[in-house]
């Protein structure tokens, strides 16, 4: 994946001692604007300063970015209004005039930027305004009152562009990974937490039969459900004939941990010639952890290896609920030894929660450096629309698309998480519908599905 590996060496020279913060922060932007980056020494090719100067190494024939510093947006949680340069928001310390300007120094060149895009860039993947708050909901976040736009992933675009241009008014080439494979526009990671595999259990029929009995005819159609060779929520063969289709793949994340009421209540011994299938059809299958095991590592690690003994190696993980703690539980998941993470969003907001549609590693305040477990942001989930928004079909079509528009727009990673419960027309009418679309979409903007 090119947000790991550059084709482009940039150096990287700061002015007097560096945070663990600030490495983590000048890494992880210019891995994932897809270069290499590498400490500084001699004085050529391209190099990120970080601090104030560098036009006398672009006289010499280096090309400088040089990138303000605020060494307090590693501090604290940013507050108060953002500047607007360049139609984007930067916290802390600005100087005046546009974001970056450039300019043909000797035998190099000199860009300045004008804001910490560092910085910025620290607050919202390190998510810096959670630490120790748990659990952190939509509503307390000062970072994400647009939850509606990847901020973050534009940053990294005009990192790419600043580095582009400054190569360019010196006359040399730049090149860099594009974010996905083939080259293509953006990515998208479509998803199924398996939460409930049967409907009618029980105590269920009875609770049903009792709400159904002011509405006449209700009755019967619980009945007729209930007796039926199908259960509503047993929906794996229409996710992957509609997903063959389209000419696609995702991951199923099932649980193995039934320790509370609310966690996914079924044994792997009911799905395990789903499972089969799907690793024979080329589906991934992941582990959708306990509601406890989200700062549980041997709870978490146990989860894991009863399903590995069923499927094999398991590489991704899902918190049930959404369950997160930054970044305890992201420790945890590394302990356990998963390589992936889906967790980070919200259940009562769709959006960005760190600003940011792109995977990262993210940044653990303990150890200073960056954790080995890559997390996936999620975008937008269905029972988000369905059970907290309140959406309508056509205001969940919009909302959706817009934010596809947005992931596009910024070269991102669109991931939608669809529970294969959801396709059960008579408890959620719109979702399939949603769900087709969002295929239909998907594959109609040239997306790489991952």
């Amino acid at each position: 994946m090119s947000y790991l590996i550059g084709t482009m060496v940039v150096k990287i020279l700061v002015e007097g001692p560096t945070s663990p913060e600030e490495d983590y922060a000048l890494r992880e932007g210019l891995r994932t604007a897809g270069f290499y980056p590498v400490p500084f020494e001699g004085r050529e090719g391209v190099l990120v300063l970080y601090g104030e100067g560098g036009r006398e190494l672009a006289r010499e024939g280096c090309v400088v970015v040089s990138v303000l510093r605020d060494r307090d947006l590693y501090r604290t949680p940013v507050s108060g209004e953002p500047r607007i340069l360049d139609g984007m928001p930067f916290w802390g310390r600005t100087e005046p005039g546009k974001l970056w300007e450039v300019e043909k120094v000797g035998e190099g060149a000199y860009l300045r930027m004008r804001a910490d895009i560092f910085g910025n860039l620290f607050q919202l993947l390190a998510r810096h305004e959670e630490w120790g708050r748990d659990p952190f909901m939509p509503e307390e976040s000062f970072l994400n009152a647009r939850l509606d736009r990847p901020t973050a992933d534009h940053y990294v675009r005009v990192l790419r562009t600043a580095v582009e241009a400054a190569c360019g008014a010196a006359g040399r080439p730049c090149m860099y990974a594009e974010f996905w494979p083939g080259g293509e526009p953006f990515a998208a990671f479509i998803s199924h937490d398996v939460d409930r595999v049967r409907k009618w259990t029980y105590k269920r029929i009875g609770y049903e039969l009792v709400r159904a009995l002011p509405i006449p005819g209700r009755v019967l159609k619980v009945v007729r459900s209930a007796a039926g060779s199908k259960d509503p929520y047993w929906n794996f063969g229409r996710i992957m004939a509609a997903e063959e289709d389209f000419g696609v793949r995702s991951t199923f994340f099932f649980g193995t941990g039934r320790y509370r009421r609310r966690d996914p209540s079924y044994e792997l011994s009911q799905v395990e010639d789903v499972l089969r299938k799907l690793l024979e059809g080329g589906w991934e299958v992941g582990l959708h952890a306990s509601i406890g095991s989200y700062r549980d590592a041997r709870k978490l690690k146990e989860e894991k290896e009863k399903l590995e003994a069923v499927v094999g190696k398991v590489c991704g993980v899902r918190q049930h609920f959404l369950r997160l703690a930054v970044p305890e539980t992201w420790r945890v998941q590394e302990d356990a030894g998963f390589l992936y993470d889906a967790t980070l969003g919200y259940s009562r907001r769709e959006g960005f929660r760190a600003g940011t549609s792109l995977p990262f590693f993210p940044y653990d305040p303990e150890r200073k450096d960056k954790l080995n477990v890559l997390a996936i942001p999620l975008t937008v989930m269905d029972t988000t629309f369905t059970t907290f928004r309140k959406y309508d079909l056509s205001r969940a079509t919009d909302v959706t698309k817009e934010l596809l528009r947005e992931v596009e727009g910024s070269g991102g990673a669109f991931s939608v998480l669809v529970h294969q419960s959801s396709l059960d027309e008579d408890e959620f009418p719109y979702v399939r519908t949603l769900y087709l679309e969002i295929l239909k979409e998907v594959k109609e903007r040239g997306a790489y599905v991952a």
